[in-house]
């Protein structure tokens, strides 16, 4: 009898632990839908600049569910950075964008390309002679994605009030890569979001910068995501004062070799009152816009 008690015991145990389990599914899945319905309903855009150490990796999440990736740094940590604000069953994201080919930039889009379903690639058009591009190419072959080469005046609506839009490369640069390194040849776009305003520069430096201030193109942003983690080859000052930001994002890896971002670049900023936020001191950075604030 103190068996067969035990036994129903055990199964009651078990049911009940399986319900536990299956209600706690339930309410991370509602939890995940509250925050994307969130999201539509304020009508906010969400940019997150990941902590992935010393390189880029930017997200962005709009209120209809599109979604960009803008490179993906040294490593495969954007997948699990890319996993903690995407919902688990959501595989996919309509554009990704890889400024230029260095390791810093590309590794960890191998690894996303494995683990997302991409319906759009674009990137500079200028291949490297590199194993970690040679596996980002062969990836993107597999994903079976559209590619584009981005280039100057490409225009790329995400809804009425928003579009990307490439001020960099442009034909000429794009059609002579032995006269730029590939950091000059990073694709730069502007993101205008309603009132709001978001420029992209990848690892450019101050000869772009100076090509980019002549063209005819409106570059002045409220937010600044600075080129080359803060070289000071970059951030020039006529840079900067066209663009006129009001906060720089400046994504590098805590201590790196480097010296990044370099002393004399930061003081720049503070001379013209722009404020300053650090990955390598903050960790990831989430920044959300409604189209006239953020």
């Amino acid at each position: 009898m103190e068996s067969i008690k035990s036994s129903i015991n055990y199964i009651f145990f078990k049911l009940a632990h399986g319900y536990i389990i299956l209600i706690t599914l339930v309410i991370v899945a509602i939890l995940s839908w509250i925050a994307v319905f969130a999201n539509a309903e304020t009508g906010e855009l969400g940019i997150y600049f990941f902590d992935v150490g010393q390189g880029d990796a930017i997200f962005m999440n709009f209120p209809d569910g599109k979604q960009v990736l803008v490179d993906g740094g040294p490593d495969d940590k954007v997948v699990e950075k890319l996993n903690s604000v995407m919902p688990f069953w959501d595989r996919s994201i309509d554009i990704m964008i890889a400024t230029h080919a260095d390791a810093d930039h590309i590794t960890g889009l191998v690894p996303a390309l494995e683990h997302y379903e991409i319906g759009t690639v674009i990137w500079n058009g200028v291949p490297a002679e590199t194993e970690i591009f040679e596996k980002w190419n062969e990836a993107v072959l597999s994903e079976g994605a559209e590619v584009l080469a981005g280039e100057y005046g490409m225009r790329i609506w995400m809804s009425k009030v928003s579009f990307l839009e490439i001020l960099h490369p442009s034909k000429l640069t794009g059609s002579d890569p032995v006269s730029f390194e590939q950091n000059d040849l990073s694709v730069v776009f502007r993101l205008v979001y309603g009132d709001d305003t978001f420029l992209f520069t990848g690892d450019i430096e101050r000869v772009v910068e100076q090509l980019i201030v002549s063209s005819d193109n409106a570059i002045g942003s409220k937010i600044l995501k600075i080129p080359h983690h803060g070289s000071k080859t970059s951030s020039s000052e006529l840079f900067l004062r066209e663009v006129n930001p009001k906060t720089v994002i400046i994504s590098a890896g805590r201590d790196n070799s480097y010296g990044h971002p370099h002393d004399a670049v930061l003081q720049r900023f503070e001379k013209y009152g722009i404020e300053i936020r650090r990955t390598d001191l903050e960790g990831d950075i989430l920044l959300r816009s409604n189209g006239k604030s953020f």
